[in-house]
């Protein structure tokens, strides 16, 4: 998800993702217990290590082969979506 998405969710306070909405919104976005659960755990593991790593991403992604500068766009978003995405996929492949 980019900023504009969290910002249409409404999950965004000043201008960082708000951990407390986007926590309530998956606590609606999943009818099931495991998955609301799973996805919550991810989000907060994800946020707090892109939180810890973000200038290192930041310095990442504005230098080639991406070469997007943080004045374009808040790389922060990016960062925790694909996180968590790949967060997700990786622990479905196991039981849980």
């Amino acid at each position: 998800m980019t900023e504009t998405t969290f910002q249409e969710l409404k999950l965004v306070k000043d201008k960082d993702i708000d951990k407390e909405a986007v926590l309530k919104y998956l606590s609606t976005a999943y009818d099931d217990a495991k998955w609301k659960d799973l996805s919550k755990s991810v989000f907060e593991t994800c946020l707090a290590e892109v939180t810890a790593k973000l200038p290192e991403i930041v310095n990442k992604m504005e230098n080639a082969p991406y070469n997007i500068k943080k004045e374009q766009c808040n790389v922060k978003y990016i960062a925790v979506s694909i996180c968590a995405a790949l967060e997700i996929n990786y622990k479905v492949s196991e039981p849980f």
